[in-house]
């Protein structure tokens, strides 16, 4: 995640980085899942630990790790069947895009995103080693089978000073307004149920106060998924929020009203790379743990970003239940009579519905 904010230097004998021959990682069997939860199933906690610990190390543009682990992002989507691009742009930063091309609807793009760099001094397995490893997940997953829409897979590089990867590729865009929905992964797997864990941006409760007094009510943990979207992305990350809470994992959506999109007062909301397909006009959602908001080892500020800070359960459920939303934005349901596959798409948003008024009621 782009700090906007600076970060003290650590000594380079405070980790590890990863070995500079990154190899592949282990292939996996590959998945035939043909609805939303036989696609959900096929995300394994197992695999998403095995990318976190091969990709994380530090990677600035140039570098020898950031040269295999680009090399390694690009092998993984090629043999799950993308056509693989590298996209390189002016200040010497290059994006790995992979494409599958829809079956019926090849010009309506679903987006799936996750950057690989990281700041100097810090190994970088939260931000974004498990962002990597939950978009190869869903890449793998989601390409089993034909979509009927065209599944695209960005990593993008020189997020972490300034998001100048998303920012060349979006303006290199022909037609934003073929993408349907962006998911993009960024610091998302830390996980804390202490009270008092989570901390507010400066007015939180005044925009989100509904939210707000959630949080309130669980003692401020930092124990749920935090799902950040402009409002053109409302409904399918309202979908997303369900399709995580079914599988076990709280989780709260922030719509940011299209007027303050580019206020300065949310700036904390724009701090990865789906803000500039939002100043494009298309819907994107950010998973996010918070940061340092949460993370206290977030940039390396008051620990290392290690794997082993990562809660693999959580980021599995939260991966799990985008890969389920994911499969329903690739392939829309057309109904020609009745209400059932609609009923269907909106169970998601009616049990997460439930439960905060079930939550509601058990705090009154």
């Amino acid at each position: 995640m782009s700090p906007f904010r600076t970060a003290p230097a650590l000594a380079a004998s405070l980790f590890v980085t990863a070995a500079l021959a990154l190899v592949p990682v282990a292939t996996r069997a590959a998945c035939t899942g043909t609805t939303p939860s036989s696609v959900a199933s096929c995300i394994d906690t197992g695999r998403l630990q095995t990318i976190v610990d091969d990709v994380t190390g530090v990677k600035l543009s140039g570098s020898p790790f950031w040269q295999d682990t680009q090399d390694t992002l690009a092998a993984e989507l090629a043999s799950y069947g993308y056509t693989v691009t590298l996209e390189p742009y002016v200040t010497g930063g290059v994006n790995v895009v992979g494409t599958l091309t829809g079956t019926e609807y090849p010009d309506q793009l679903v987006y799936i995103t996750a950057h690989y760099d990281t700041i100097p001094d810090c190994p970088g397995a939260n931000d974004n080693g498990a962002g990597l490893a939950a978009a190869l997940e869903l890449a793998a997953a989601l390409a089993g089978t034909p979509n009927a829409r065209t599944l695209v897979i960005v990593f993008f590089d020189e997020e972490e000073i300034g998001l100048i990867g998303a920012q060349a590729h979006v303006a290199g865009l022909a037609a934003p307004g073929d993408i349907q929905i962006v998911y993009n992964f960024d610091e998302f797997a830390y996980s804390d149920s202490t009270p008092n864990s989570q901390t507010l941006p400066f007015g939180f409760d005044l925009l989100f106060p509904e939210q707000a007094a959630e949080l309130a009510a669980n003692q401020f943990r930092g124990d749920f998924s935090i799902l950040i979207g402009n409002e053109a992305a409302e409904s399918r990350a309202l979908l997303s929020e369900g399709q995580i809470e079914t599988y076990g994992t709280q989780a709260t959506t922030l719509i940011v009203p299209e007027a303050l999109v580019d206020s300065p007062l949310l700036a904390d909301l724009r701090r990865s790379d789906h803000a500039p397909f939002w100043f494009a006009g298309v819907p994107a959602i950010h998973i996010t743990d918070g940061a340092d908001f949460r993370n206290p080892n977030y940039h390396c500020l008051s620990g290392v970003d290690l794997p082993s800070t990562i809660d693999f359960d959580f980021a599995t459920d939260i991966t799990r239940g985008v890969a389920a939303d994911a499969h329903r934005a690739l392939n829309p349901v057309q109904v020609t009579c009745g209400l059932g596959p609609e009923l269907a798409v909106l169970l998601p948003i009616l049990v997460a519905a439930r439960r905060r008024v079930a939550r509601g009621a058990a705090d009154g």
